[in-house]
């Protein structure tokens, strides 16, 4: 039989089951690509793709709260602003605590406001940095009609979304006056050499 001595050594040394937290980024760009800061995210959530859908609390009192790990206070919305010297300016980084073990049956989606702009993450074209695999699940209960489900919110500041998606491809552009007089020299300074050879083989 254990003592109480034992007991309570038992009872403190066991671990309370707590979430860890979820660490969340979010990478806020304008239509040009600019990042942009001071710009507002609010975080919504569901259990269900069809929602309803409702605003995060900050802080509930039950241990499920949003920090908002740049003005180190917990917030619904956070705030982008310097994060690090990858990531400036328009960086939104955030810990989600849920009450659960995880977020696994979860469904959110983000409202992003910056000037007189109102977007909403993730749309359909939305990706995750590092992760080709990752896409938005349908969401019928979302404004954009797409969602993030469970854990797929992200996993660190490596989850980095442009509000615009990835931009296109830019192929760049070769005068072609250098690259035709590149040619030109090239072809004369061979004919040159071409003579140049045959002169030396004259008996």
């Amino acid at each position: 039989m254990l003592s109480l001595a034992a007991a309570l050594i038992i009872i403190i040394s066991t671990p309370l089951a707590k979430a860890e937290p979820v660490d969340v980024c979010w990478y806020v760009t304008d239509i040009s690509g600019t990042p942009v800061d001071g710009a507002r995210l609010t975080i919504y959530w569901a259990t269900s793709p069809s929602g309803p859908f409702t605003m995060m609390p900050a802080d509930d009192g039950t241990g499920n709260y949003i920090l908002d790990r740049i003005a180190g206070v917990r917030q619904n919305p956070v705030i982008t602003a310097y994060w690090n010297p990858t990531y400036p300016h328009g960086m939104a980084n955030s810990d989600i605590h849920p009450k659960s073990e995880s977020l696994n049956g979860l469904y959110f989606y983000v409202k992003i406001e910056y000037d007189t702009v109102v977007k909403y993450w993730p749309t359909a074209n939305s990706y995750k940095p590092g992760d080709p695999s990752w896409t938005p699940v349908t969401a019928s209960g979302s404004p954009s009609g797409y969602a993030a489900a469970g854990p797929g919110i992200g996993t660190g500041p490596t989850t980095a979304y442009p509000t615009n998606g990835p931009p296109p491809p830019v192929i760049p552009e070769v005068p072609l006056g250098p690259v035709l007089a590149t040619a030109t020299m090239i072809g004369a300074f061979g004919a040159y050499a071409g003579i140049r050879k045959r002169k030396t083989h004259i008996p």
